[in-house]
């Protein structure tokens, strides 16, 4: 651990003398590659062979081994959530997303009413995912807590409303009438493009949510998420992929020749996996600054702050790498992506903190909340959590 100087931002009523001295904390995660294999390895054929059932513990077996390996000032996190909850839950998910995709499809009005509906849920299951995760993680034995509202969370997710509203009250949206220009334009753009809109401003608003209404015991979590530094790196990453997109089309139009040598098939290939490259690279990029982002605004209990150095070139080469690894060992290498994505973000994480952790939080005891709403963000890949 290393002793920093005084900090000079110290409000004045403070002595110097009295203050604790602020020490970085270091996080660490000593996963294995092997273990984590064995793991991978027993949820994925359970989960095949169950048809999906066994999915709820495989989810338990996961998250409980990378937050039992995951260590900052002599102590590792632990989650505590049962897997038949989840399953419950997961179910719930499940059949929901079926109905939804059942009416929705083909039908573009009736599935952006559907949408539209569904917002006031979305705040509901964003809400209740973030206090099941909560609940469901632990530091030195003391649980975490969320303690957020459902308007708050509602404000939070409204703008997801407006590309569905524009479709219920725009002319020409079916697909099937999108003939000229003009039709496009009101059908498919206006509303994708209040998408990308709406859409930083959103996760910034959860990100906010989150750190805000969150406890571990008795000591609160705060984060101050400058607006326009998000939407900055959220359009960043979108100029990243168009810029990639354009420089992989000048390849192949530069190389025509050579592509049509190899043949039709091998070029058909080719085409995809620059896409997914490219996909894997912008994300890369996106989590590292977003993570920064976010974690360097945010403090828990007054006297302890979060440090993250995350490089965004480095994880979009470890994603990009991790890609090549997987598809070139049919999936097999997926533990060591894994593995070592999680190394490497976690050496990039410190927290400074004034005085002693363990006596920063106090156990904070409540009843559990379901797990349906966890479940349904964690099917549609909506991760709120930690």
């Amino acid at each position: 651990m290393q002793n920093l100087p005084p900090d000079p931002d110290r409000s004045e009523g403070k002595s110097a003398e009295t203050d604790p001295p602020a020490t970085v904390h270091p996080f660490r995660f000593t996963g294995a590659v092997a273990e984590y294999f064995r793991i991978w390895i027993v949820n994925l054929f359970l989960t095949v062979v169950t048809l999906g059932a066994y999915s709820a513990w495989a989810k338990v077996r996961r998250k409980r081994y990378f937050h039992g390996n995951t260590w900052v000032d002599g102590a590792n996190f632990d989650y505590h959530a049962d897997p038949l909850a989840i399953l419950k839950g997961r179910a719930i998910a499940v059949a929901g997303f079926l109905v939804f995709t059942l009416v929705s499809w083909g039908y573009p009005r009736v599935g952006a009413a559907i949408g539209l509906a569904f917002v006031p849920a979305l705040a509901w299951l964003a809400l209740r995912t973030l206090q099941f995760t909560a609940f469901n993680s632990s530091y030195r034995n003391v649980r975490f807590r969320f303690r957020g509202s459902y308007l708050d969370a509602l404000r939070a997710v409204g703008p997801l409303g407006v590309s569905p509203a524009l479709v219920l009250v725009l002319p020409a949206t079916d697909p099937w009438t999108l003939h000229d220009g003009g039709s496009i334009l009101l059908g498919v753009v206006l509303p994708a493009l209040a998408t990308l809109l709406a859409l930083p401003y959103v996760v910034a608003a959860l990100a906010r949510f989150q750190a805000n209404n969150t406890w571990l015991g008795s000591a609160p979590f705060a984060r101050e998420v400058r607006g326009g530094a998000y939407f900055g790196a959220f359009y960043v990453a979108f100029a990243l992929a168009i810029a990639l997109g354009i420089i992989a089309g000048m390849f192949f139009a530069m190389f025509s020749a050579a592509v049509v040598a190899i043949g039709p098939e091998a070029a058909g290939l080719a085409v995809p996996f620059i896409q997914v490259m490219i996909v894997a690279v912008v994300i890369g990029f996106s989590r590292a600054r977003i993570a920064n982002l976010l974690l360097n605004a945010t403090t828990l209990g007054g006297r302890v702050r979060f440090s993250s150095g995350i490089d965004p070139v480095r994880l979009a080469g470890m994603y990009a790498v991790n890609l090549v690894a997987i598809g070139a060992t049919f999936g097999l290498a997926v533990p060591w992506a894994v593995i070592r994505t999680a190394r490497y973000r976690a050496s990039c994480l410190s927290i400074v903190a004034e005085g002693e952790l363990d006596a920063l939080a106090v156990e904070d005891r409540g009843m559990p909340p379901g797990a349906a709403g966890d479940q349904i963000a964690d099917f549609m890949q909506l991760d709120f959590s930690l």
